[in-house]
């Protein structure tokens, strides 16, 4: 891939953008597709809508989700940790340890997830996935004062995982769901930018707020751009992992080319 490319997806990874705040994210999405298309603008919902022939017909949209999981800072109690909401939905036994970054208006705080230490569990705790009410980020003060000097309530956090290479072409990061699904659909308008003159339906791409918070920007987008159809890239699971299974997702393996859902809730 090239370089070039890579840099944009780094580009979207640091940007933060849990569910209801994806303007950071957004605004480095508008100006790669100024590049590629003859008309952008932002909705009221937040949605980026980008249009390549945008008054030929029928009208075909390419969406993704441009939020991510994150946190919100609920309560800073008198020695300073800091108790948080989740935004979105999390599998809680992921998070002790957790190293994440708060988003502050001067700048990310770091901090780490803690709970109560293994070793001082009752025995009838053991086995158990922690609650969230009985975790907090810890950023390493003394007090509340300390704390609130460097963090407001409702502050919004995400993991501080970046994006890094694996081995081959492989790369593992927080929000590649569905940050990776924004990148294809980018790339897909920037080959059909460069063909152009072959094009004959008017392209429609949407990069979509809230998914994470219940598909809401996808609806309120789909109605504003009113396609004929439209194509939703996100990400799923694959079975040539352990604990998984092909009985029941299908044979879908990493690296195997893209998956395309079909059923009862995808019109034909």
């Amino acid at each position: 891939m090239e370089e070039s490319r890579i840099a944009f997806l780094q580009r979207l990874i640091n940007s933060p953008s849990p569910s209801g705040f994806e303007q950071r994210v957004q605004q480095v999405i508008r100006e790669e597709m100024q590049l590629y298309t003859d008309e952008q603008r932002t909705d009221v919902h937040g949605n980026v809508i980008a249009a390549l022939n945008p008054n030929a017909n029928p009208r075909v949209m390419l969406t993704a989700h441009c939020d991510e999981l994150g946190f919100l800072v609920r309560f800073i109690d008198e020695k300073g940790f800091i108790y948080f909401a989740t935004i979105g939905g999390f599998d809680p036994s992921t998070l002790p340890g957790e190293r994440v970054q708060i988003h502050t208006a001067n700048g990310p705080i770091l901090g780490v997830i803690g709970r109560k230490p293994v070793h001082l569990l009752q025995s009838d705790e053991r086995g158990k996935a922690p609650k969230l009410s009985e975790m907090w980020i810890d950023i390493g003060v003394n007090s509340k004062e300390e704390a609130q000097e460097l963090v407001a309530i409702g502050s919004i956090a995400t993991r501080a995982a970046q994006l890094e290479k694996l081995h081959g072409d492989l790369v593992v990061s927080r929000a590649l769901d569905d940050k990776s699904g924004v990148f294809t659909v980018v790339e897909a308008m920037r080959r059909l930018h460069g063909q152009r003159e072959k094009l004959k339906a008017g392209v429609f791409f949407v990069s979509a707020v809230q998914e994470e918070v219940g598909l809401r920007g996808a609806h309120t987008s789909a109605f504003g751009v009113d396609p004929l159809i439209a194509v939703a890239v996100d990400v799923t699971f694959t079975s040539d992992h352990p604990q998984t299974s092909k009985h029941e997702i299908g044979d879908i393996r990493l690296n195997g080319g893209p998956v395309i859902s079909i059923g009862g809730r995808i019109n034909p």
